[in-house]
């Protein structure tokens, strides 16, 4: 009794000191890499600080002042921790907040992990999100893929926590589901497929109940991107933005070209004359023009080009490490070939001996992510959305191998060769 107490102690006690360790790393990289002396930061930031300033949610793009650009779920969190941190110059608040974000991670692989195999692999997967170095990169800097992947992560632990115990009310689904629609379309996509898979079967009254919560959390930003932009849009201008990124002449599947420089920077001098101190409403339109019309002459109608960046997601685009130090991307690629070989093995584990419903959720999230991600523009911080469930797969993969080797026979060989 008391080794079986011990056993299960250990079970819930390795988790939290791998969590703490996550944590503990996570600050030593944001103070190595200058977080709270010159953190790195992107447009959310300064749509945090002119919100806090005075200035409302507001973005210059192209000469015209946006009130709807990019996804409003960061920039609101940036801008009330700045408040509470002290101002638009404070970012020790933000630092831990990230920090925690990213090793929340941690428990976010373990979690999944489990559900598609067993405890071991689950821990092996929370070691591996734990020394994972784009990870550690991306947490010391401002950047909105620190609330995404914990979203993502979190929505499938919600699906298959849902798909195991169907009596569940769908509360949190709904409202997980309800917050990415206001941080990242992708993972909506997969929120809402994931619901039309469960409805298959019965009970589909707490399905119906998540969509509606779903719909209710996104729908006052809504109804304010309506009042802004004078009109009932099925979409915000900004996504015509992310379209055309990928999709235009100069485009390699990214946001800058082959020899790094932005899409922006060589667009045709006719097209910025036209898109110049427009409205934000007739930028879009003009973007998502743009991007209709380069794919209306791409191959097979844009289809190929579609496939050809797919692949770019699930490996690297010809740009991939343009902006990073010589011999970064090198190391990185060899990494996640490891892993990605990890991967594989994993999920034939997973179909031989694991559980296939859980994996079959977890191969619609790859599928879906993967897939809506790469009908606009592809960059590599894009699949780190997925490292979480990308590492319980790896996991399950190196759990599975190290059982084919014969340890205990080998350490009964070496003490009978040292005894003779």
């Amino acid at each position: 009794m008391t080794a079986q107490i011990i056993k299960r102690a250990s079970l819930i006690t390795w988790p939290v000191w791998i969590l703490a360790g996550a944590l503990a790393i996570r600050f030593l990289a944001q103070v190595a890499y200058g977080l709270y002396s010159s953190p790195e930061t992107f447009e959310f930031d300064q749509i945090a600080r002119n919100i806090i300033t005075g200035h409302g949610y507001s973005y210059p793009f192209f000469e015209s002042e946006w009130q709807t650009f990019g996804f409003p779920a960061f920039p609101m969190i940036l801008a009330l921790l700045h408040a509470l941190g002290g101002g638009p110059n404070a970012y020790w608040l933000i630092g831990i907040a990230l920090a925690v974000a990213s090793a929340a991670l941690v428990w976010v692989a373990y979690s999944i992990a489990t559900h598609l195999f067993d405890r071991t692999a689950g821990l092996v997967a929370a070691v591996l999100t734990t020394l994972n170095p784009p990870l550690l990169l991306y947490a010391a800097r401002v950047h909105e893929l620190n609330l995404d992947a914990l979203l993502a992560g979190a929505i499938l632990i919600a699906v298959l926590d849902q798909a195991r115990s169907r009596s569940l009310s769908g509360l949190r689904l709904g409202i997980l589901s309800g917050i990415a629609m206001l941080a990242r379309p992708t993972v909506v996509a997969f929120a809402a497929a994931s619901l039309g898979a469960l409805a298959l079967r019965a009970p589909r009254r707490p399905l119906v109940a998540a969509a509606a919560i779903m719909l209710a959390v996104a729908l006052p930003w809504s109804v304010r991107n309506a009042a802004v932009l004078g009109t009932l849009s099925p979409t915000v201008p900004y996504n015509c933005v992310h379209l055309w990124k990928g999709n235009n002449p100069n485009a390699t599947g990214g946001a800058i070209t082959a020899d790094g420089r932005s899409v922006y920077e060589v667009m045709p001098d006719d097209l910025r004359a036209r898109l110049l101190g427009k409205p934000e409403i007739e930028q879009g339109r003009i973007f998502c023009e743009e991007a209709f019309q380069f794919l209306r002459s791409a191959p097979l109608s844009g289809l190929l080009w579609f496939a050809e960046k797919f692949v770019y997601f699930w490996w690297f685009p010809p740009h991939a490490g343009l902006l990073y130090p010589k011999g970064w991307i090198d190391a990185y690629r060899i990494l996640w070939a490891m892993e990605g070989a990890l991967v594989l093995v994993g999920g034939a584990a997973v179909w031989r001996r694991g559980s296939r419903a859980a994996f079959g959720i977890v191969a619609l999230q790859l599928l879906i992510i993967s897939a809506s991600q790469s009908v606009g523009f592809v960059e590599g911080r894009h699949r780190l959305l997925l490292e979480p469930t990308l590492s319980a797969l790896a996991a399950v993969g190196l759990v599975s191998v190290a059982k084919l080797v014969p340890f205990g026979r080998l350490r009964r060989s070496h003490t009978a060769g040292t005894a003779s």
